[in-house]
C-alpha cells in the first residue's frame, strides 16, 4: 500500500509537472512502530546517470 501511495504521487507530478528528474520520499510509522519508508525517483533520458546515482545513495 504505502509504495503503491508513493508511485502514484510520482505519476501525478510527472503529468503534472513534466520534471528533468524527481524524487518522491515517503515517511510511514505503521501500528506496532514498525517504519516503513518507500522511495522512488523519475528520471528523463539525460537524466538515468544521476537517477541510478542518487537510487544507490538513497537513504
Amino acid at each position: 500500500f504505502h509504495e503503491s501511495c508513493i508511485n502514484t504521487i510520482l505519476l501525478d507530478l510527472v503529468k503534472l509537472l513534466e520534471p528533468k528528474y524527481l524524487e518522491v520520499y515517503g515517511d510511514f510509522t505503521s501500528r506496532g512502530g514498525i517504519a516503513i519508508k518507500p522511495f522512488v525517483n523519475y528520471a528523463i533520458k539525460e537524466y538515468q546517470e544521476f537517477k541510478e546515482k542518487r537510487l544507490l545513495n538513497a537513504k
